[in-house]
């Protein structure tokens, strides 16, 4: 878990970088690049595991006279041209095969998806980070103002709802009962990741919760030894 916090930001900022060197490529090849009309002479297929895409093959004479064929790196389903459909084409002037269509996809499609594929891992990064800071902060605001409350040890349990390579936390369960209203309430410390059960000895557990709202709470797990790294 403390690997993916740092790992994920760290291949979303690659991602961006490698987006960045590819538009860059794209824009040297434009800058020196011819532009001619050319025609979509066939749509090559490519099958996978996510279905067949169409790719334009097409055919342009060069400045020099040559008759050149290329098959687009951009397909699509359903087809995005048709045989016969002309197209603008840019190719380069000392390698006339290395062509393009004068299109967004052609042109931009790859560093747009890698730089937006780098932005969504960032993005969940950041998420992941601001959830866990509200998290930590809320739980140090009711350690500070929250009202401890004397709660009886009941088990300890699989948090079988989450898996991190196969394995599940555990998670410590008390009950406590309200004099006040004849209410039986359950709570459930964090997720700890080795079974605790040898190091409770105690019969009662320290909860702080919410005077206003008992379902805000914080178990104190501090008796528990802490994971070694």
């Amino acid at each position: 878990m403390k690997l993916w916090k740092y790992l994920l930001p760290l291949i979303g900022i690659c991602l961006l970088i490698a987006s960045f060197f590819v538009q860059q490529k794209t824009r040297s090849f434009l800058a020196t690049a011819n532009k001619t009309n050319g025609v979509v002479i066939d749509l090559a297929r490519t099958h996978s595991s996510h279905g067949t895409t169409y790719a334009p093959v097409v055919r342009f004479t060069s400045e020099d006279g040559t008759k050149i064929q290329f098959t687009s790196s951009a397909g699509s389903n359903p087809p995005s041209y048709s045989k016969g459909q002309k197209v603008d084409v840019f190719y380069n002037q000392t390698n006339p095969y290395d062509a393009k269509i004068n299109s967004f996809m052609s042109l931009w499609g790859l560093s747009s998806i890698i730089g937006g594929i780098g932005a969504l891992f960032l993005f969940v990064s950041a998420g992941i980070n601001i959830a866990t800071t509200i998290r930590k902060r809320a739980d140090e605001y009711l350690q500070r103002n929250g009202m401890p409350i004397q709660t009886d040890f009941q088990c300890v349990s699989l948090n079988t709802s989450l898996k991190v390579n196969g394995r599940s936390p555990f998670r410590i369960f008390t009950q406590w009962n309200d004099v006040n209203t004849s209410e039986v309430h359950v709570f459930h410390s964090k997720n700890i990741w080795y079974d605790p059960t040898q190091y409770i000895d105690q019969k009662q557990i320290t909860v702080f919760v919410d005077r206003k709202n008992l379902k805000k709470y914080f178990m104190d797990v501090s008796f528990l030894p802490k994971l070694a790294e």
